[in-house]
């Protein structure tokens, strides 16, 4: 069974522009969801192999330009085909620009940076699995889950049929909390995906990057 389960959405800052972009954000994430094309973004995505299939976008500026930070290494969500900085997390962003008329300049970065640059103002949005958290929301504001995920631990060691783990209550407990504290971004034990199915009810989360 999951030792925890975490929602995950994009990240503003913390101030009133920041709750108006989250607020429009939600609005226009569950149109997507309502109308169906939500599940048709992500099925073309999960299907993608690497491959750039992203639709193609108009922005008239009119509300603004939108400074947007995303991964940029993780296929198929946000990742480079060619010089072309794309992927699921990319289209939901420029998609969502288009509808609110922003323009998006958009930079890839770790994740660090991501939080670093929302949280001094460089960046408005962060188009990237951002862990919906108490301490997180603190610092700043987060739309409603569009993706989750279920974690597991794996405890080293051979498996013996019919004996239980007695330390692993415990541990799996140590490990929620670093979990929730620090959103995976240190490699100090393993996630199982079964078959991994996030948010919204569900894309493949493939390639989950290293220390992300």
């Amino acid at each position: 069974e999951p030792i925890q389960e975490f929602g995950y959405g994009f990240g503003t800052q913390k101030n009133e522009r920041g709750r108006k972009l989250c607020a429009q954000m939600n609005e226009y994430f569950h149109g997507l969801v309502e109308t169906g094309e939500f599940e048709v973004l992500k099925a073309k995505w999960e299907q993608s192999d690497g491959e750039q299939c992203m639709d193609t976008y108009s922005f008239s500026g009119e509300a603004g330009t939108l400074r947007i930070a995303t991964l940029g290494t993780w296929s198929p969500m946000s990742f480079y085909a060619g010089d072309e900085l794309t992927g699921l997390f990319v289209e939901l962003a420029y998609g969502f620009c288009e509808a609110y008329g922003y323009t998006p300049e958009i930079d890839s970065m770790p994740y660090v940076s991501e939080i670093a640059g929302i949280n001094s103002g460089e960046y408005d949005v962060i188009a990237d699995n951002i862990a919906v958290t108490p301490d997180r929301l603190e610092s700043i504001n987060i739309t409603d889950p569009l993706f989750t995920n279920e974690v597991y631990a794996f405890v080293p060691g051979e498996a013996v049929e019919g004996e239980r783990i007695t330390g692993l209550p415990a541990f799996c407990a140590s490990v929620a909390d670093g979990f929730e504290r620090n959103f995976v971004r240190e490699n100090r034990w393993f996630l199982l995906r079964r078959g991994l199915f996030a948010g919204l009810r569900g894309i493949h989360l493939r390639d989950l990057p290293q220390g992300h």
